[in-house]
């Protein structure tokens, strides 16, 4: 199935109330995943690769940004996607490398999205992996690709595409090109604090390494009430004007033997972003911290 057909699934079975298609969801073994159901391109032949480069890559893509070596970019379409490009630092054929590690991750998340758990994870679409000679058209159209070509020909490269169905922005610009509220600040650190609290129910050991870099925000059309359930709890919020969508975890890690405190990783991430940015509701923000606390990140 092409990446177009992929969008269109996706989309009716997450975000359309009215859809009238019976959708079965597999379960997934994730402890003994092979390498060809992580990742396309591990056990095809090259007319079955170069077919998934032409229907992945032969459309308007227009760069985004380049983002701890990771070329970021936006395929334009009836349903937009991000396509995420990375060279391996590891062996690309090693399940337990690094790299491999991230695909599997998000891949992990991904299938809470699609299990409904939570709608907070970017979902992830598609992955492959293609050598620098294939994709050598492709760089050479968008210059700001060509850093990859010093690595050879044989190098072999990851693609990763992901959802990106509605107006969205990265949280570090919406803070400063927004009128940031008290009640923004609250709704989105709750959203945060829900989606670490549920990875980390459903993968065992999981250490997130969130920051502003790995978070985008769908946008509302208008604020709305949204009510959340967290261990029979219900927390309601008001004025929500975004839906969190975590797009990246570079830098989490799964080891059932430590502990560490990631939703205070990033709550003192964020505050210190708004201090040095001077985003000028941070003394409202500032003295109510302690309210967030109270209401919100202790409960």
């Amino acid at each position: 199935m092409d990446l177009d057909g992929l969008c269109s699934i996706a989309y009716d079975f997450l975000y359309n109330d009215n859809t009238n298609i019976h959708y079965d969801i597999n379960i997934i073994d994730f402890e003994n995943i092979s390498m060809d159901k992580l990742k396309k391109g591990y056990i095809i032949d090259d007319k079955e690769l170069s077919s998934i480069i032409n229907n992945v890559l032969n459309a308007k893509i227009l760069f985004q940004e380049e983002n701890f070596n990771k070329y970021i970019l936006k395929r334009e379409g009836k349903l937009n996607t991000i396509l995420k490009i990375k060279k391996y630092n590891d062996d690309p054929n090693e399940m337990n490398s690094k790299d491999n590690f991230e695909i599997l991750l998000n891949f992990m998340i991904s299938n809470l999205t699609i299990r409904r758990i939570t709608k907070h994870i970017l979902l992830n679409l598609l992955n492959f992996d293609v050598s620098i000679e294939k994709l050598k058209p492709f760089i050479e159209k968008h210059g700001e690709l060509k850093e990859l070509l010093k690595y050879g020909n044989e190098k072999i490269i990851q693609i990763s595409a992901m959802e990106s169905f509605y107006k969205s922005i990265k949280l570090e610009d919406y803070l400063e090109k927004f009128e940031f509220s008290y009640q923004d600040y609250l709704n989105l650190i709750f959203q945060i604090i829900h989606t670490i609290n549920i990875l980390k129910d459903y993968i065992k050991g999981l250490h997130l390494f969130i920051n502003m870099k790995n978070i985008l925000l769908y946008l509302k059309e208008k604020p709305e009430k949204e009510t959340y359930k967290y261990k029979d709890k219900l927390y309601k919020l008001k004025d929500v004007k975004f839906d969190v969508k975590i797009w990246d975890l570079m830098g989490s890690y799964i080891d059932k033997s430590e502990t560490t405190d990631d939703i205070e990783i990033f709550f003192k991430s964020i505050k210190k972003y708004i201090k040095d940015k001077k985003i000028k509701e941070f003394m409202e923000i500032k003295e109510k911290d302690n309210i967030i606390e109270n209401e919100i990140f202790k409960s």
